[in-house]
Protein backbone atom coordinates (compact mmCIF):
# COMPACT_ATOMS: atom_id res chain seq x y z
CA UNK A 1 0.00 0.00 0.00
CA UNK A 2 1.38 3.42 -0.94
CA UNK A 3 1.68 5.69 2.11
CA UNK A 4 0.51 9.30 2.23
CA UNK A 5 4.09 10.55 2.51
CA UNK A 6 5.15 8.69 -0.64
CA UNK A 7 2.17 10.08 -2.53
CA UNK A 8 3.02 13.60 -1.41
CA UNK A 9 6.70 13.23 -2.37
CA UNK A 10 5.88 11.83 -5.77
CA UNK A 11 3.26 14.50 -6.39
CA UNK A 12 5.66 17.31 -5.53
CA UNK A 13 8.27 15.98 -7.95
CA UNK A 14 5.83 15.38 -10.78
CA UNK A 15 4.26 18.80 -10.49
CA UNK A 16 7.36 20.00 -12.36
CA UNK A 17 7.24 17.32 -15.04
CA UNK A 18 6.11 18.13 -18.57
CA UNK A 19 5.46 16.10 -21.66
CA UNK A 20 8.31 15.82 -24.16
CA UNK A 21 8.04 15.89 -27.93
CA UNK A 22 10.37 12.99 -28.64
CA UNK A 23 9.21 10.55 -31.26
CA UNK A 24 10.93 7.56 -29.68
CA UNK A 25 10.65 6.68 -26.00
CA UNK A 26 13.32 8.30 -23.86
CA UNK A 27 14.19 7.50 -20.26
CA UNK A 28 15.32 9.87 -17.54
CA UNK A 29 14.93 10.09 -13.78
CA UNK A 30 13.72 12.40 -11.01
CA UNK A 31 14.97 12.19 -7.42
CA UNK A 32 12.40 12.70 -4.67
CA UNK A 33 12.98 14.38 -1.34
CA UNK A 34 13.46 11.02 0.37
CA UNK A 35 16.25 10.20 -2.18
CA UNK A 36 14.14 7.61 -3.96
CA UNK A 37 14.04 7.76 -7.76
CA UNK A 38 11.25 7.91 -10.31
CA UNK A 39 11.90 6.91 -13.94
CA UNK A 40 10.58 9.41 -16.49
CA UNK A 41 9.43 7.77 -19.74
CA UNK A 42 8.34 9.90 -22.69
CA UNK A 43 7.63 9.27 -26.34
CA UNK A 44 6.44 6.54 -28.68
CA UNK A 45 6.97 2.87 -27.79
CA UNK A 46 9.33 1.09 -30.19
CA UNK A 47 10.91 -2.36 -30.41
CA UNK A 48 13.92 -2.50 -28.08
CA UNK A 49 12.57 -0.02 -25.50
CA UNK A 50 12.31 -2.66 -22.76
CA UNK A 51 16.00 -3.48 -23.16
CA UNK A 52 16.85 0.23 -23.31
CA UNK A 53 14.98 0.75 -20.02
CA UNK A 54 16.98 -2.04 -18.37
CA UNK A 55 20.23 -0.54 -19.67
CA UNK A 56 19.24 2.88 -18.35
CA UNK A 57 18.49 1.51 -14.88
CA UNK A 58 21.68 -0.59 -14.91
CA UNK A 59 23.56 2.71 -15.22
CA UNK A 60 22.12 4.06 -11.95
CA UNK A 61 24.01 3.63 -8.66
CA UNK A 62 23.45 0.17 -7.12
CA UNK A 63 21.82 1.60 -3.98
CA UNK A 64 19.20 3.51 -5.96
CA UNK A 65 15.67 3.02 -4.63
CA UNK A 66 13.27 2.88 -7.58
CA UNK A 67 9.70 3.67 -6.59
CA UNK A 68 7.86 4.53 -9.78
CA UNK A 69 7.71 5.48 -13.44
CA UNK A 70 5.94 8.45 -15.02
CA UNK A 71 4.40 7.93 -18.45
CA UNK A 72 3.78 10.34 -21.30
CA UNK A 73 3.22 8.37 -24.50
CA UNK A 74 0.69 8.06 -27.34
CA UNK A 75 1.46 4.32 -27.52
CA UNK A 76 3.32 2.49 -30.25
CA UNK A 77 4.37 -1.13 -30.67
CA UNK A 78 1.90 -3.30 -28.76
CA UNK A 79 4.18 -6.29 -28.19
CA UNK A 80 6.91 -4.04 -26.78
CA UNK A 81 4.24 -2.47 -24.59
CA UNK A 82 3.54 -5.94 -23.18
CA UNK A 83 7.25 -6.42 -22.43
CA UNK A 84 7.48 -3.02 -20.72
CA UNK A 85 4.33 -3.68 -18.71
CA UNK A 86 5.77 -6.98 -17.49
CA UNK A 87 8.94 -5.18 -16.40
CA UNK A 88 6.88 -2.62 -14.49
CA UNK A 89 4.78 -5.29 -12.80
CA UNK A 90 7.80 -7.40 -11.81
CA UNK A 91 9.55 -4.29 -10.46
CA UNK A 92 6.48 -3.33 -8.38
CA UNK A 93 6.65 0.26 -9.56
CA UNK A 94 4.11 3.03 -9.04
CA UNK A 95 2.84 4.26 -12.41
CA UNK A 96 1.77 7.84 -13.00
CA UNK A 97 0.60 10.03 -15.88
CA UNK A 98 2.19 13.47 -15.73
CA UNK A 99 0.27 16.76 -15.93
CA UNK A 100 -0.83 17.79 -19.45
CA UNK A 101 0.16 14.34 -20.72
CA UNK A 102 -1.57 11.33 -22.22
CA UNK A 103 -0.90 7.62 -21.81
CA UNK A 104 -2.80 5.86 -24.56
CA UNK A 105 -2.94 2.65 -26.55
CA UNK A 106 0.02 0.39 -25.64
CA UNK A 107 1.05 2.86 -22.93
CA UNK A 108 -2.18 2.12 -21.05
CA UNK A 109 -0.99 -1.44 -20.44
CA UNK A 110 2.22 -0.06 -18.89
CA UNK A 111 0.12 2.16 -16.65
CA UNK A 112 -2.20 -0.70 -15.68
CA UNK A 113 0.80 -2.80 -14.59
CA UNK A 114 1.59 -0.37 -11.78
CA UNK A 115 1.62 -1.49 -8.16
CA UNK A 116 -0.21 1.80 -7.49
CA UNK A 117 -1.67 3.98 -10.28
CA UNK A 118 -1.80 7.76 -10.24
CA UNK A 119 -2.95 10.51 -12.61
CA UNK A 120 -1.80 14.12 -12.18
CA UNK A 121 -3.77 17.21 -13.11
CA UNK A 122 -5.40 16.87 -16.51
CA UNK A 123 -3.43 13.78 -17.55
CA UNK A 124 -5.52 11.38 -19.63
CA UNK A 125 -5.71 7.65 -20.29
CA UNK A 126 -6.89 6.31 -23.66
CA UNK A 127 -7.64 2.82 -25.00
CA UNK A 128 -8.39 1.22 -28.35
CA UNK A 129 -7.83 -2.04 -30.17
CA UNK A 130 -4.61 -2.94 -31.96
CA UNK A 131 -3.76 -2.51 -35.62
CA UNK A 132 -1.03 -3.96 -37.82
CA UNK A 133 0.33 -1.62 -40.49
CA UNK A 134 -2.67 0.58 -39.79
CA UNK A 135 -5.21 -2.18 -40.53
CA UNK A 136 -7.69 -3.99 -38.30
CA UNK A 137 -6.75 -7.49 -39.52
CA UNK A 138 -7.31 -10.87 -37.91
CA UNK A 139 -3.70 -10.77 -36.67
CA UNK A 140 -4.32 -7.36 -35.14
CA UNK A 141 -7.35 -8.73 -33.34
CA UNK A 142 -5.18 -11.53 -31.95
CA UNK A 143 -2.88 -8.84 -30.52
CA UNK A 144 -5.93 -7.10 -29.04
CA UNK A 145 -6.82 -10.39 -27.33
CA UNK A 146 -3.29 -10.56 -25.86
CA UNK A 147 -3.66 -6.98 -24.59
CA UNK A 148 -7.05 -7.74 -23.06
CA UNK A 149 -5.71 -10.81 -21.25
CA UNK A 150 -2.74 -8.87 -19.88
CA UNK A 151 -5.02 -6.05 -18.75
CA UNK A 152 -7.20 -8.60 -16.98
CA UNK A 153 -4.13 -10.02 -15.24
CA UNK A 154 -3.39 -6.51 -13.99
CA UNK A 155 -6.87 -6.15 -12.52
CA UNK A 156 -8.35 -3.83 -15.14
CA UNK A 157 -12.17 -4.00 -14.79
CA UNK A 158 -14.08 -5.83 -17.56
CA UNK A 159 -15.92 -2.64 -18.57
CA UNK A 160 -12.62 -0.91 -19.42
CA UNK A 161 -11.31 -4.00 -21.22
CA UNK A 162 -14.54 -3.93 -23.22
CA UNK A 163 -13.78 -0.36 -24.28
CA UNK A 164 -10.30 -1.45 -25.39
CA UNK A 165 -11.60 -4.35 -27.46
CA UNK A 166 -14.51 -2.54 -29.12
CA UNK A 167 -12.83 0.79 -29.93
CA UNK A 168 -11.48 0.71 -33.48
CA UNK A 169 -7.73 1.20 -34.02
CA UNK A 170 -8.19 4.62 -35.66
CA UNK A 171 -10.36 5.85 -32.78
CA UNK A 172 -9.72 6.42 -29.07
CA UNK A 173 -11.85 6.04 -25.94
CA UNK A 174 -10.72 8.26 -23.07
CA UNK A 175 -11.32 6.87 -19.59
CA UNK A 176 -13.81 8.69 -17.41
CA UNK A 177 -13.80 9.60 -13.72
CA UNK A 178 -15.94 6.53 -13.07
CA UNK A 179 -13.33 4.38 -14.83
CA UNK A 180 -10.65 5.87 -12.57
CA UNK A 181 -12.66 4.90 -9.50
CA UNK A 182 -13.21 1.37 -10.85
CA UNK A 183 -9.46 0.93 -11.43
CA UNK A 184 -8.52 2.40 -8.05
CA UNK A 185 -6.54 5.22 -9.68
CA UNK A 186 -5.32 7.91 -7.29
CA UNK A 187 -6.10 11.46 -8.38
CA UNK A 188 -2.74 12.89 -7.35
CA UNK A 189 -3.79 16.47 -8.12
CA UNK A 190 -5.96 16.32 -4.99
CA UNK A 191 -3.22 14.98 -2.83
CA UNK A 192 -5.11 11.94 -2.82
CA UNK A 193 20.92 -4.92 -5.10
CA UNK A 194 23.77 -5.37 -7.73
CA UNK A 195 23.71 -5.06 -11.49
CA UNK A 196 21.67 -7.58 -13.44
CA UNK A 197 24.03 -10.02 -15.13
CA UNK A 198 21.89 -10.49 -18.24
CA UNK A 199 18.88 -8.88 -19.80
CA UNK A 200 15.67 -10.88 -19.97
CA UNK A 201 12.46 -9.41 -21.44
CA UNK A 202 10.15 -8.39 -18.65
CA UNK A 203 12.67 -9.01 -15.84
CA UNK A 204 12.65 -6.77 -12.80
CA UNK A 205 14.75 -3.62 -13.00
CA UNK A 206 18.02 -3.62 -11.00
CA UNK A 207 20.21 -0.53 -10.59
CA UNK A 208 23.82 -1.03 -11.53
CA UNK A 209 27.23 0.41 -10.77
CA UNK A 210 26.55 4.02 -11.65
CA UNK A 211 28.75 3.81 -14.75
CA UNK A 212 27.33 4.82 -18.12
CA UNK A 213 25.91 1.65 -19.71
CA UNK A 214 27.09 0.41 -23.05
CA UNK A 215 25.28 2.11 -25.91
CA UNK A 216 22.47 0.29 -27.61
CA UNK A 217 23.22 -1.12 -31.04
CA UNK A 218 22.15 1.14 -33.89
CA UNK A 219 19.50 -1.36 -34.93
CA UNK A 220 17.55 -3.78 -32.78
CA UNK A 221 16.48 -7.02 -34.45
CA UNK A 222 12.74 -7.62 -34.31
CA UNK A 223 11.45 -10.32 -31.93
CA UNK A 224 10.74 -13.74 -33.37
CA UNK A 225 7.35 -14.00 -35.01
CA UNK A 226 4.62 -15.36 -32.77
CA UNK A 227 2.88 -17.19 -35.58
CA UNK A 228 3.99 -19.87 -38.04
CA UNK A 229 6.87 -19.15 -40.44
CA UNK A 230 6.14 -17.34 -43.65
CA UNK A 231 5.35 -19.48 -46.65
CA UNK A 232 7.79 -19.22 -49.50
CA UNK A 233 5.29 -19.92 -52.23
CA UNK A 234 1.68 -20.93 -52.61
CA UNK A 235 1.13 -24.57 -53.44
CA UNK A 236 -1.88 -26.82 -53.69
CA UNK A 237 -5.64 -26.24 -53.69
CA UNK A 238 -5.95 -26.30 -49.89
CA UNK A 239 -3.35 -23.51 -49.59
CA UNK A 240 -5.23 -21.45 -52.18
CA UNK A 241 -8.53 -22.08 -50.38
CA UNK A 242 -7.08 -20.93 -47.06
CA UNK A 243 -5.70 -17.75 -48.60
CA UNK A 244 -8.95 -17.04 -50.46
CA UNK A 245 -11.12 -17.60 -47.37
CA UNK A 246 -8.91 -15.23 -45.36
CA UNK A 247 -9.15 -12.55 -48.04
CA UNK A 248 -12.92 -12.88 -48.27
CA UNK A 249 -13.32 -12.59 -44.51
CA UNK A 250 -11.12 -9.50 -44.30
CA UNK A 251 -13.02 -7.86 -47.16
CA UNK A 252 -16.28 -8.63 -45.36
CA UNK A 253 -14.94 -6.95 -42.21
CA UNK A 254 -14.08 -3.74 -44.07
CA UNK A 255 -17.72 -3.42 -45.13
CA UNK A 256 -19.17 -3.55 -41.60
CA UNK A 257 -19.75 -0.66 -39.20
CA UNK A 258 -21.24 0.29 -35.86
CA UNK A 259 -22.80 -2.18 -33.45
CA UNK A 260 -22.82 -4.89 -36.11
CA UNK A 261 -19.01 -4.63 -36.36
CA UNK A 262 -18.72 -4.58 -32.56
CA UNK A 263 -20.58 -7.89 -32.37
CA UNK A 264 -18.47 -9.41 -35.15
CA UNK A 265 -15.28 -8.26 -33.45
CA UNK A 266 -16.39 -9.77 -30.15
CA UNK A 267 -16.76 -13.20 -31.74
CA UNK A 268 -13.49 -12.89 -33.68
CA UNK A 269 -11.65 -11.99 -30.47
CA UNK A 270 -13.32 -14.45 -28.09
CA UNK A 271 -14.16 -17.47 -30.23
CA UNK A 272 -11.28 -19.60 -28.94
CA UNK A 273 -12.37 -18.99 -25.35
CA UNK A 274 -15.99 -19.54 -26.39
CA UNK A 275 -15.13 -23.00 -27.71
CA UNK A 276 -13.57 -23.94 -24.35
CA UNK A 277 -16.09 -22.24 -22.07
CA UNK A 278 -19.34 -22.59 -23.99
CA UNK A 279 -19.83 -18.85 -24.50
CA UNK A 280 -22.48 -17.78 -26.99
CA UNK A 281 -23.40 -14.51 -28.65
CA UNK A 282 -25.56 -12.66 -26.14
CA UNK A 283 -26.39 -8.95 -26.20
CA UNK A 284 -29.49 -6.77 -25.78
CA UNK A 285 -28.84 -5.05 -29.12
CA UNK A 286 -30.24 -7.08 -32.04
CA UNK A 287 -27.75 -5.42 -34.42
CA UNK A 288 -24.79 -6.41 -32.23
CA UNK A 289 -26.22 -9.90 -31.86
CA UNK A 290 -26.61 -10.31 -35.62
CA UNK A 291 -23.02 -9.23 -36.22
CA UNK A 292 -21.80 -11.72 -33.63
CA UNK A 293 -23.81 -14.65 -35.00
CA UNK A 294 -22.87 -13.85 -38.60
CA UNK A 295 -19.18 -13.80 -37.65
CA UNK A 296 -19.65 -17.11 -35.83
CA UNK A 297 -20.98 -18.68 -39.02
CA UNK A 298 -18.23 -17.18 -41.19
CA UNK A 299 -15.43 -18.40 -38.91
CA UNK A 300 -16.84 -21.90 -38.38
CA UNK A 301 -15.50 -23.62 -41.49
CA UNK A 302 -12.10 -21.85 -41.66
CA UNK A 303 -11.44 -22.53 -37.97
CA UNK A 304 -12.26 -26.21 -38.44
CA UNK A 305 -10.13 -26.55 -41.57
CA UNK A 306 -7.18 -24.78 -39.95
CA UNK A 307 -7.21 -27.41 -37.19
CA UNK A 308 -7.34 -30.35 -39.59
CA UNK A 309 -5.45 -29.25 -42.73
CA UNK A 310 -1.91 -27.94 -42.42
CA UNK A 311 -1.79 -26.68 -46.02
CA UNK A 312 -5.05 -24.75 -45.59
CA UNK A 313 -3.66 -23.28 -42.35
CA UNK A 314 -0.51 -22.12 -44.16
CA UNK A 315 -2.63 -20.40 -46.78
CA UNK A 316 -4.78 -18.71 -44.13
CA UNK A 317 -1.72 -17.49 -42.22
CA UNK A 318 0.17 -16.31 -45.31
CA UNK A 319 -1.54 -12.90 -45.28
Amino acid sequence: MLGRLSVALLASALALAHAGGARAMSFGSDTLKDASVVIVARGEINIGDDERLHRFVAGLPPNTSLVGITLSSPGGNYLEGVRLSTTIRNSRLITAVTPNSICASACFLMFAAGNTRMVFGNGRLGVHSASLAGSDTMSAQAVTTLMARKASEYGVPPAIIGKMVTTLPNDMTWLTADDYVAMGIIDASTGAGGQASTYQPGSALVPGSGRQPDPMPTSVPPPPAAGPPAVAAASGPAFAAGLQDRQRLEIWYTQQTGEYLDGANWWATNRAMAARSGWVCNHPSPVWLRGCTDAQKLFAVPDQRRKLESEYRLGWNSR
